[in-house]
């Protein structure tokens, strides 16, 4: 039954390596009939979709959130004064 499909199955875009090439991933569904699935017909589309993921948008998404200043590492101390004493100095 390579030519039916049920209307469960999902497609996805997926990339073969970390710069390779893009190919269509489908996964047939499950076909229960007493569940409400179907197959899908001539000119069906197939709702479950999803893309590929973008190098280039991770790598931004990477380097805008290491240049946000939000690392606990470089956070500034409180400076009012009202938890450590005032340094004594020399006359």
């Amino acid at each position: 039954k390579y030519n039916q499909l049920p209307d469960t199955s999902s497609l996805a875009v997926r990339t073969s390596g970390l710069l390779g090439e893009q190919y269509l991933e489908l996964n047939v569904g499950f076909d229960e009939p007493e569940m409400g699935t179907a197959m899908l017909k001539d000119g069906s589309t197939i709702q479950d979709t999803k893309s590929a993921m973008v190098l280039e948008d991770l790598i931004g998404q990477f380097l805008y959130k290491s240049g946000s200043g939000n690392d606990s590492k470089n956070a500034t101390p409180d400076n009012s004064g009202a938890s450590a004493p005032a340094a004594a100095t020399n006359p």
